[in-house]
């Protein structure tokens, strides 16, 4: 019976390798290559150890198919990963793993070699964590259920023939950090399905990417914060705005610290705000499919200011400098007001221009002093001035 629970960890183990393997060839999975390379040699190190330390060959054999398979996958993890330099934690662990060949080779304790490399194996998964913290998706292969599996197989075979709870520690340690992964996967996968979106990081920083897909006109988020006077946020940040939204000329939506502060800039987006009453809402201005970064148009809600900053966005559209939606090509000032994605205090401004420039056809002694922000707020909230227009211009084309 032990050697068929033996034999089936085996083969867990070696099909969960299998399984990291094509993950990483189809590019499913973004490991960390200093962690795999921390796991093959304790792995090494800990299948040597534990031989000396349980002197069982049965329960050695899973122990010495996971080393060769887990340099397998290092090597293909360091071929294709890009080549940065260790971290803090990595150098740690690396310098435990470093600690323990020295234990054995200068003092022949394989115990001493046995409990450093006890404390390496957790460290060792810290940079793994943290990634999976940040993104789920760099970890979610279904191998780490699969070596869980295989850990509590061995666990069983260990238990059943135990010899010295010195044998037990390591494959407790190396259960409980593959379940770890597993878990910190499966709540990534729970948020991920809650939420509409998730905060990644990008070369910009912290950036709002689509955990769903978006069909054009759905809303994304609704933006949040304070609303401060231009004069406030000069005394905190000078001359600075980068942080705050204009929502008119005088006055700045502030940060809410929640994801609608994270939504980059670009210069060719695929959302929009729109202002609905004293709302504001991030909308699809485009199909947007999961894990597609969610961007917007500064300059839709800048007008009249001297702010400007370098874009980013590194779009091929991209106009290398974010200004106010004054200095936009006309083109571009059109489609945003058609799709109806710019501040109302700006949108009221051009409309102004555009009824002047009507009232001054119908009109020749029309003056600047009847423009559209003069007529009664009814008629401007309602548009009546619109419908007027026709019944007018058919008047004077009669000449009545």
């Amino acid at each position: 019976m032990t050697l068929l629970f033996t034999l089936t960890a085996c083969i867990i183990s070696v099909i969960a390798y299998w399984q990291y393997y094509a993950d990483l060839r189809n590019s499913n999975v973004k490991s960390n290559r200093y962690s795999w390379l921390i796991w093959s040699l304790s792995m090494s190190l800990e299948t040597i150890t534990f031989s000396y330390v349980s002197g069982d060959i049965i329960k050695s054999i899973s122990f010495i198919i996971s080393a060769i398979a887990c340099i397998i996958i290092t090597v293909k993890v360091w071929q294709s990963s890009t080549r940065n330099k260790p971290d803090t934690t990595e150098m740690m662990s690396l310098a435990f793993c470093a600690g323990a060949m020295l234990f054995w080779i200068f003092f022949q304790s394989a115990w001493l070699a046995h409990v450093v490399l006890l404390v390496s194996i957790p460290i060792g998964f810290i940079p793994a964590y943290k990634a999976a913290f940040a993104d789920y998706k760099t970890e979610n292969s279904r191998a780490w259920y699969l070596w869980v599996i295989s850990d509590l197989i061995v666990l069983t075979i260990i238990t059943g023939r135990l010899q010295s709870f010195q044998e037990l520690p390591y494959i407790i340690i190396e259960f409980l950090c593959h379940a770890m992964i597993v878990a910190i996967v499966v709540i990534g996968k729970l948020k991920s399905s809650n939420n509409k979106f998730i905060i990644k990081l990008n070369s910009l920083g912290k950036s709002v990417y689509a955990a769903k897909k978006f069909s054009k006109g759905s809303v994304i988020l609704k933006f949040g914060g304070e609303i401060v006077s231009e004069e406030a946020i000069k005394e905190k940040l000078g001359s600075r705005t980068d942080y705050y939204l204009q929502v008119s000329h005088e006055r700045y939506l502030g940060p809410s610290g929640e994801a609608d502060d994270y939504v980059n800039h670009s210069c060719n987006p695929n959302s929009g705000l729109v202002f609905d009453g004293r709302n504001i809402i991030l909308v699809a201005i485009k199909n947007i499919d999961p894990d597609t970064e969610i961007t917007w148009d500064y300059s839709t809600s800048s007008f009249n200011t001297s702010w400007k900053m370098k874009c980013s966005c590194n779009d091929p559209l991209c106009r290398q400098e974010i200004t106010g939606f004054e200095h936009l090509d006309k083109k571009i000032q059109a489609k945003y007001l058609e799709l109806g994605i710019v501040a109302p205090f700006i949108n009221h401004h051009f409309a102004d221009e555009k009824n002047a420039a009507i009232y001054k056809v119908l009109s020749p002694g029309f003056t600047a002093s009847h423009s559209y922000f003069q007529w009664p707020a009814l008629m401007r909230q309602k548009k009546l001035a619109g419908l007027l227009l026709p019944i007018l211009f058919s008047f004077y084309a009669l000449g009545l």
